[in-house]
Order: C-alpha cells, then structure tokens, then sequence
C-alpha cells in the first residue's frame, strides 16, 4: 500500500500555468488514484469509485471532496479502510 506523501506546500504558478489550487489538487487525485488503483485492482473500477458517492465522505464523490482541505485525508482514511475490508 502507498504512504501518505507530503509534497510540501504549493507555491504560486507564473502566468499561463495552471493555479497553486489546482496544481494541489491534481497532486491529491494522483496520490489517491494511486491508492485506488491498488485497493481495487483496476484503473476502470478506480475512475469509478472517485466519481461515485461515498458514504464515508458525507455523500460526496471523492474527485470533489478533494478540493477541500481536509478532503484528502478524508478520502485516503476510506481507502485505508476498504483496503482492510471495513465497509461505512
């Protein structure tokens, strides 16, 4: 299984980048499509479960609950608990 990775904090993109937010974010779908990947076995079923409601993250998908500060931490502790067979 993946550990949690910190990358440090975003800094401010130059002009015509993409924003600090969003390269943030993108860096946290990374992160827990990795740990899909692996706790589901397959990229389809990964893609899947990010877009679907998510008991565990309040009814929200977990693409969108990411975009939150403590989404990602929210979105890996389901992941961790799936991984060892714990169902919301």
């Amino acid at each position: 299984m993946n550990e949690l990775k910190i990358f440090g904090q975003c800094v401010r993109s130059p002009i015509g980048c993409w924003s600090a937010r969003h390269r943030c974010c993108r860096v946290c779908y990374e992160q827990v499509f990795s740990i899909a990947f692996e706790v589901f076995g397959s990229r389809k079923k990964a893609q899947r479960w990010l877009v679907r409601s998510v008991v565990g993250a309040g009814r929200q998908a977990p693409c969108w609950v990411l975009y939150t500060p403590m989404g990602f931490t929210i979105i890996h502790d389901e992941l961790m608990r799936l991984d060892h067979g714990i169902r919301a």
